[in-house]
């Protein structure tokens, strides 16, 4: 999305594309495996609904997004192209502290991710393989894309991941 609310920072494709900044072709099933190979571990008491206010609980991440422009590519927190609105109407950028691995969860033998297609919620999201651990992150109606910074829709772009040390 280039403007609007937003709940996810990341989807794949056929997930919620109305309410994501970012949606990729890889499956989240692929992406928890290489994660886990990885020894990344995941949160060991979810998060029990979506909009839940407790703190997502798991190993922090940055999670980056390269764009490259003329020949020339730029690394960014993946939080640049987003803005958080206050209790009093006002925007500002959102703070750059990461993302949480909780690894989403399995209901009924089936891994959530891969069925809902959600990678890096906003919103906490049990399903979600990533969630945000600011204290808005219960909040649905304070995540926007921020229409001067974020890049035209379409735009190409590599998202990596990146374990905090």
């Amino acid at each position: 999305m280039n403007k609007g609310l937003l709940e996810y920072v990341l989807v794949s494709s056929g997930g919620k594309l109305h309410e994501s900044l970012l949606s990729t072709d890889i499956e989240p099933f692929h992406l928890q495996i290489a994660l886990l190979m990885l020894g990344l571990k995941r949160s060991p008491r979810p998060l029990r609904w979506q909009g839940d206010p407790d703190t997502p609980q798991g190993d922090p991440v940055d999670i980056w997004v390269m764009v490259t422009k003329n020949g020339r590519s730029d690394k960014f927190p993946a939080e640049k192209w987003i803005t958080v609105r206050n209790q009093a109407g006002k925007f500002s950028p959102m703070e750059h502290r990461g993302f949480i691995f909780t690894g989403s969860i399995v209901r009924d033998g089936v891994f959530v991710a891969q069925m809902d297609r959600s990678i890096v919620a906003l919103f906490h999201d049990p399903t979600a393989m990533f969630d945000n651990p600011a204290p808005e992150g219960g909040n649905d109606e304070v995540w926007f894309v921020d229409k001067q910074k974020v890049m035209p829709k379409g735009t190409d772009v590599i998202v990596s991941i990146q374990k905090k040390k």
